[in-house]
């Protein structure tokens, strides 16, 4: 109901313009088709990892009956110790469904406005990093922060700057098991860059272009569950700050997305 009720608002305000009004109910007609595709893919990810959650848990609680009979062998505790990581990097996945579905809920038409305020551009960043390493950091991989910019505050978008980065550390985190993952920001006279780099599984090059496309991931061994749209809407909201994303990655070594976009006057 919101929804509609934003979009007939929207629509009355433009109604000289026959241009925007159609432009507007082929983007519903694209969101609504996309939402049904979307959660039909996400019912289907989420039982997924909460079955191996009961599998392992059921495991862990076996485990325990058995150390609490006597039999506290060092094969019990890493057996449990695999069990209890399964569980830990299942909810992990959860969590990053649930950051998809908050994105279904949101007026696509949101999409459309640019809403500039100044703001710690520094902080924004460094909470976004810090949030993702409290959750997947562990003795095999660790998250980096480097900020390269002579100001800390800027005029930004910064909902929209902090959807993009979460979408490229959530995928970041999600194929690399193990090494870095490195979130930096620097800039020249016109632009800001922010960059996501990891030293994950990396992309064929024949589908980097691909995996820009809604609902598509990278075909290969090193596939991870989920449902492709996370980089799409990155490449979509960064068009709205008049930016761009690039991509540069290498099979078994890692990859980096830019983001780049124009500098707005602090005044």
């Amino acid at each position: 109901m919101k929804l509609m009720n934003a979009i007939s608002n929207f629509l009355s305000k433009n109604r000289r313009n026959d241009s925007l009004e159609e432009n507007l109910k082929k983007k519903l007609n694209d969101f609504c088709e996309y939402q049904k595709q979307v959660r039909s893919n996400l019912l289907h990810d989420i039982r997924t990892p909460l079955l191996n959650i009961k599998l392992s848990v059921d495991m862990m609680k076996s485990i325990l009956r058995r150390n609490n009979t006597g039999n506290n062998s060092n094969d019990n505790i890493e057996i449990f110790s695999k069990y209890y990581k399964t569980v830990i990097n299942e909810i992990r996945q959860i969590n990053l469904h649930i950051d998809h579905i908050i994105y279904l809920e949101k007026n696509p038409l949101e999409d459309l406005n640019l809403n500039l305020k100044k703001e710690n551009l520094k902080k924004t960043l460094k909470f976004i990093l810090e949030k993702f390493s409290n959750l997947y950091s562990d003795e095999n991989r660790h998250f980096e922060f480097y900020y390269e910019i002579k100001d800390e505050e800027h005029m930004i978008d910064k909902d929209k700057i902090s959807r993009m980065i979460n979408n490229l550390l959530s995928n970041a985190s999600k194929y690399t098991d193990e090494g870095r993952i490195i979130l930096k920001a620097y800039e020249n006279t016109a632009n800001i860059y922010i960059s996501v780099e990891d030293t994950g599984f990396g992309i064929p090059a024949d589908k980097i272009d691909d995996i820009l496309q809604r609902f598509s991931q990278a075909e290969d061994d090193n596939q991870k569950p989920g449902i492709g749209i996370g980089l799409h809407i990155t490449q979509e909201l960064v068009k709205v700050l008049s930016g761009k994303m690039t991509v540069s990655s290498e099979l078994g070594k890692g990859s980096c997305f830019t983001l780049e976009f124009p500098k707005v006057n602090n005044s």
